[in-house]
């Protein structure tokens, strides 16, 4: 099981320090972007971290847990994904056919 981390701050998400009510602002920011926009931050965080994923063409915010905010992406043609946020923006990065054999609630679907 192949599991990355990575910082979203480096991708260009804009300062939340302001935003301290929050539980999650970086994910708010996220959630608040067009789909364009937050697609290509998506795009670049895979990139970033490794992963063939030049293209994301599908984005769900699927809620957050204690703080960390859940995120399922697809990679056009490649694969989906499910991208957590922690409060601190750091991520990690779970392929959606892991968390299927692990048995955990499905990418594709609201917490």
């Amino acid at each position: 099981m192949k599991i990355l981390t990575s910082t979203i701050v480096a991708i260009a998400l804009p300062s939340v320090a302001s935003e301290a009510y929050a539980r999650n602002g970086f994910s708010d920011k996220l959630r608040g972007m067009g789909d364009a926009q937050r697609n290509a931050i998506f795009a670049k965080l895979m990139t970033g971290s490794g992963e063939r994923c030049p293209i994301v063409d599908r984005t769900m915010f699927r809620g957050e847990s204690r703080g960390t905010a859940l995120w399922s992406i697809r990679c056009a043609g490649v694969k989906d994904w499910t991208v957590s946020i922690a409060p601190d923006s750091s991520t990690k990065l779970l392929a959606c056919f892991v968390s299927k054999r692990l048995g955990l609630t499905p990418c594709w679907t609201p917490l």
